[in-house]
C-alpha cells in the first residue's frame, strides 16, 4: 500500500486515505445523488466502502486522498487521480463529495492544489478530467481550475450499464 504526501490550501488538508475514513466515507457514498455522474453505485454497506479504501491503496495507477477541512479534520471527500500514466505523464483527476459540502468552493480548491501538484510534483504534462454530459457542477470546478472544454465523447462511460457521453477538460504544463 503507497502513503501519498499531505497537500495543505487554504481550509483543506489533502492526506492519505485509510480505513479509519471508512466510516465517514460511507455516510455520502452511500448516498444517490452523490454517484448520480458516477462510474459507481451508491454503496450497499460499509464494508463496501472499506473495500473501495482498499482498492485505491493497492492500484498503483492511482492516487485518491482524503479531503478534510483542515480546522476539524472532518472528512468532506476523496480525490485525486483516478489514472496516472507515467509513461504519457498524464493524469486523470477524479472527486466526490459529501452533499454537505456542495457550493462552498471546496471542489475547485482541491482541483487548484491537484493540478498544482501533477505538474510540479509528479511531472505531468496534461491532467484531464472526464465528466458526464450533464453534470454542470462539476463543469463549472473544471473550469474555475483552469482546465478547458477539449471535446464531448460519445458513449464513453457506462453508468448503470448504459453508455452515456461525456465531456473532456484538460490543461497542459506550460
Amino acid at each position: 500500500m503507497k502513503n501519498l504526501p499531505k497537500i495543505e490550501t487554504k481550509r483543506l488538508l489533502l492526506r492519505d486515505l485509510s480505513l479509519k475514513d471508512a466510516g465517514q466515507m460511507y455516510e455520502y457514498t452511500s448516498n444517490p445523488i452523490v454517484s448520480k455522474y458516477l462510474l459507481w453505485n451508491p454503496h450497499l454497506d460499509l464494508e463496501e466502502t472499506k473495500e473501495a479504501i482498499v482498492s485505491y491503496k493497492n492500484n498503483d495507477s492511482m492516487m485518491q486522498w482524503a479531503i478534510t477541512l483542515k480546522k476539524t479534520e472532518i472528512l468532506i471527500g476523496v480525490g485525486g487521480f483516478g489514472i496516472i500514466n507515467s509513461q504519457m505523464r498524464k493524469g486523470d483527476l477524479g472527486y466526490s463529495f459529501n452533499p454537505k459540502y456542495w457550493n462552498k468552493g471546496y471542489a475547485t480548491e482541491m482541483t487548484k492544489a491537484l493540478v498544482n501538484y501533477g505538474f510540479n510534483e509528479l511531472n505531468l504534462v496534461r491532467i484531464q478530467g472526464v465528466i458526464h454530459v450533464n453534470n454542470i457542477p462539476s463543469a463549472k470546478v473544471l473550469e474555475k481550475s483552469g482546465l478547458a472544454f477539449e471535446a464531448i465523447l460519445k458513449n464513453w462511460m457506462l453508468i448503470n450499464k448504459k453508455p452515456v457521453d461525456t465531456k473532456i477538460y484538460s490543461i497542459v504544463k506550460k
